[in-house]
């Protein structure tokens, strides 16, 4: 951190208060300079329709086609309800993007930003294959928030739509206006946790809940989510408060806007996390259903002991899978139910 710290971009030591909030009244809420039309031309509105068409593709057609192919459960289960077929196919969809927004932003933070000695002027910092990254993770959000409004609330409920909403919004700005794509290109690496959720959706459809696949994937997925989404909660503000200056050169709309999204990314993370944990210590240490003798208790009072202990072991199932639903899809705000 510069020796000239800030707190939170609003107190300056190298300017008076007053002097500060004349700079952000003059910049105004937002800066006007918009980069990428001087230099990448209309690389930003292609890449998206393109990746809007991509997903749709998959959606609409190569789903269908791959999973009747090689899934007997889809073929005999899923294929002949709608609203099932619909939701797996979703899901397909959220694994190849979770997939490659994974690799591009692990290649965008080893090629363009771990590199640099210090964290100065990292907010400030991007390059052609970040805003691709973004571009394509954009194109995504829209199409999935189409076919999520087309099927509300099976796929989503308002929850997804605010979620999509303002992803889409920061992605876009941080496009036009080259600011903080480190933090957006992070959010984004978070992806890699995606596809054991989703896998756990696909085993549970497959009556796969007692084999040992089920189980290694559930443990992945906590390890993989409190991992990579837990140390997202913090390594954000440190880069943030690590870049000081270039962060209070910011425009006050941006300032506002970025603590906003790290809070509540950061909040509902550590409560999935938490939920998560929860369900995985239910199921790892749930007591076995023991057989009582007939001279201790009546076959009734026998009976309705070990369904009151199905019971109890489907509810923490269940509540599991709202879980995994919650975390389902390309950032970790969005609920598929």
């Amino acid at each position: 951190m510069t020796s000239s710290s800030y707190l939170c971009g609003f107190i300056s030591e190298a300017q008076s208060p007053l002097e500060r909030w004349r700079s952000y009244v003059q910049q105004g809420l937002f800066s006007n300079e918009l980069h990428f039309l001087s230099y990448r031309g209309y690389m930003i509105p292609i890449v998206m329709v393109l990746s809007m068409a991509f997903h749709s593709l998959l959606y609409y057609v190569l789903s269908d086609w791959f999973s009747k192919k090689y899934s007997s459960t889809f073929r005999k289960k899923i294929f002949n309800s709608e609203l099932d077929r619909k939701e797996w196919n979703s899901r397909m969809v959220s694994n190849v993007h979770a997939v490659i927004a994974t690799v591009l932003s692990f290649y965008c933070l080893f090629s363009v930003y771990l590199p640099t000695d210090n964290y100065n002027g990292i907010l400030a910092k991007s390059a052609p294959i970040c805003t691709f990254l973004l571009t394509y993770c954009a194109g995504y959000f829209l199409y999935d928030l189409i076919i999520v409004a087309a099927d509300y609330p099976h796929l989503g409920g308002m929850e997804t739509i605010l979620h999509h909403t303002t992803s889409f919004v920061a992605l876009i700005g941080s496009m036009l206006w080259e600011k903080c794509v480190v933090l957006l290109v992070l959010m984004l690496f978070t992806e890699i946790s995606t596809p054991f959720v989703n896998q756990r959706y696909f085993l549970s459809k497959c009556n796969m809940k007692s084999t040992k696949l089920y189980a290694y994937n559930g443990i992945l997925m906590w390890a993989s989510f409190g991992i990579v989404r837990i140390s997202f909660c913090f390594y954000m503000p440190y880069i943030i408060l690590a870049d000081s200056l270039t962060w209070c050169s910011f425009p006050i709309g941006w300032i506002i806007g970025v603590w906003i999204m790290v809070i509540s990314i950061s909040l509902l993370n550590i409560i999935w996390f938490y939920k998560i944990t929860s369900g995985l210590i239910q199921v790892l240490f749930a007591k076995p259903v023991t057989t009582r003798n007939l001279d201790d208790s009546t076959p009734s009072t026998s009976t309705a002991k070990n369904e009151d202990t199905k019971e109890a072991h489907t509810d923490s199932e269940d509540e599991a899978d709202d879980v995994s639903e919650a975390t389902s899809t390309t950032l970790p705000l969005v609920s598929r139910r």
